[in-house]
């Protein structure tokens, strides 16, 4: 999914996980946005150069990439965290994956994928558990209609979560 999906339904499971802790909310929030922040640099070179967005991947940010959605390194990086801030940043960060798992499944865009399970990167997560592709083209930001649905219907909920627990 876009980034921006993926920070609303981080602000979900923030809410509903870590309820009446803003740290740890804005810790999950942030997890669920950071595997992408790799991507987000390249995509801002890339747009500043003119050039097509993410077509062209250096080697370092392909590594990089494989490393911040690896759900094997980030499972495990959540059993070593049990509690607190951090542990609500990896479960934001493992969300992140699993949906990523969810909506990779496009074979059009295997060159561009991350693993999901690094550091066996000849096995591709979307591949095995995906349902759908959420993406129109590489680079592309606008999302598909059910990405929209799943966006509004998430961000609803998150603002009604954040309004009942800080107003009431």
């Amino acid at each position: 999914m876009q980034t921006y999906t993926h920070c609303s339904i981080g602000a979900v499971i923030g809410a509903l996980g870590f309820a009446h802790e803003p740290l740890s909310q804005a810790a999950c929030v942030v997890g669920a946005v950071a595997p992408d922040l790799v991507i987000a640099f390249q995509y801002a070179v890339d747009v500043l150069r003119s050039r097509p967005p993410l077509v062209n991947q250096p080697r370092w940010m392909i590594v990089m990439k494989e490393a911040s959605h690896s759900l094997l390194l980030w499972g495990a990086v959540l059993l070593f965290f049990r509690q607190g801030v951090a542990h609500a940043f990896c479960v934001g960060v493992v969300s992140h994956i699993l949906i990523d798992g969810l909506t990779h499944k496009g074979v059009q865009f295997t060159q561009y994928d991350s693993s999901l399970l690094w550091p066996f990167t000849r096995y591709r997560l979307g591949r095995l558990i995906g349902l759908w592709e959420y993406r129109y083209g590489v680079g592309v930001l606008s999302p598909k209609p059910f990405e929209r649905v799943v966006l509004i219907i998430s961000t609803l909920v998150a603002v009604k979560l954040f309004w009942h627990q800080y107003f009431f």
